[in-house]
């Protein structure tokens, strides 16, 4: 999904099982987008391992060879402490560098993505307290990054461990309450558009009826 054409890119979820099983297996199973993803702000990598939910944001992934002070770096959002984030990031900077000699057409042998140009950072964020509201989280942590997107993340942001950026601002001043009502909106939310695609489909499928029945009639007169 793309959530804004200039700043962000989401996919639908990271494919971690793909990555686990090697290169060729992963690369094999990638999503087929037509995303150049080193164009992005931000790109949006939910988790999803061991019945739990995290997300992981690449920050400027296309100015890891710049001189200026964007910075280039890996958010990890884990409202559990759950996931590994030293073992995932390094998965996504496997294939980090896979689109870049893919999109960049660079040396096979070159792999610019590594813990020095593109490391993990877990900021000071809302957590959870209980056992099952991981992907309320995911949705309210990519939310609040959303809300943040024309702010650029730089090397200023090291100083105070994201703090400003992230830790202390308004968009991620939220609480267990907060979250109880966004699973109730998402809920709600859901259950109407499970409702308009059943009618959506149940329409398609009379439609589809109403054709056949006239074709056959057709082929009945010739």
């Amino acid at each position: 999904m793309i959530v804004n054409r200039l700043f962000i890119f989401s996919f639908p979820t990271f494919l971690l099982p793909y990555a686990k099983m090697g290169q060729k297996q992963y690369l094999h199973g990638r999503p087929k987008k037509n995303i150049n993803v080193f164009k992005k702000r931000l790109v949006f990598l939910p988790i999803n391992e061991s019945l739990h939910w995290s997300l992981c944001v690449i920050v400027n992934p296309g100015s890891i060879n710049c001189n200026g002070n964007d910075l280039s770096c890996i958010l990890f959002l884990d409202s559990l402490k759950a996931h590994r984030k030293g073992r995932i990031s390094k998965y996504v900077r496997d294939w980090l560098n896979y689109e870049w000699k893919r999109l960049v057409k660079c040396d096979p042998l070159e792999a610019p993505f590594n813990n020095c140009t593109m490391p993990v950072y877990d900021p000071k964020i809302p957590y959870q307290d209980n056992s099952w509201d991981c992907g309320v989280f995911v949705c309210r942590y990519a939310y609040g990054l959303y809300l943040r997107r024309h702010r650029h993340f730089t090397r200023d942001d090291l100083d105070d461990k994201f703090i400003r950026a992230i830790s202390q601002s308004p968009e991620f001043q939220f609480d267990m309450h907060d979250i109880e009502r966004l699973r109730i909106e998402i809920k709600t939310l859901l259950e109407k558009l499970s409702a308009n695609y059943e009618v959506m489909k149940k329409k398609e499928k009379q439609e589809r009826k109403l054709r056949g029945t006239k074709e056959t009639k057709v082929c009945k007169r010739i």
